[in-house]
């Protein structure tokens, strides 16, 4: 979460009327110190650290884009949710490309600047949640009721094999 401050103050220059929503918790550490780099550069007012939560999906529907620029990532299951949410999503390359099951994920290289990755979070926030893309994850094979039922059925198709 560390590049996000630091794009979040290149967001702030574009954009003064933003604030930065950071969901979840590293260790105690890891908050400390970005509390610190926010106060240092004057934007510690502009962000909130929201901790665990069990309300996400309503964060997500606050939220004008989420930027993801993770340094090691296989296959993040919180992009699949922001996804299914249809919150378009600013992601780091470095994300396994299967992440993408839908129209509201742009990859960029974590090689770009603070300020690239900033514009294109301003451009990407002004597109709007997405309508189509739940059905574009549920087609990709991430809906528990379908894929649950697909998963029992093979199940019993083994069991009635081995007899």
């Amino acid at each position: 979460q560390i590049r996000i401050i630091d794009i979040f103050q290149e967001i702030i220059k574009l954009n003064n009327n933003t604030l930065l929503l950071l969901i979840g918790r590293g260790n105690k550490t890891d908050e400390e110190e970005l509390r610190v780099k926010a106060k240092k550069l004057g934007i510690l007012g502009k962000i909130t650290f929201m901790g665990i939560r069990d309300d996400v999906p309503a964060l997500l529907n606050a939220m004008d884009v989420f930027i993801f620029p993770s340094l090691f990532e296989g296959l993040p299951f919180t992009l699949i949710e922001t996804q299914c949410n249809g919150l378009p999503c600013i992601c780091s390359d470095s994300i396994s490309s299967f992440s993408k099951v839908s129209d509201v994920i742009k990859f960029k290289s974590l090689a770009e600047t603070d300020y690239e990755w900033a514009k294109e979070s301003i451009i990407w926030g002004k597109i709007g949640h997405s309508t189509k893309s739940r059905q574009q994850v549920i087609e990709a094979g991430y809906d528990i009721d379908l894929e649950s039922v697909k998963l029992a059925k093979y199940y019993i198709s083994l069991i009635e094999k081995s007899k």
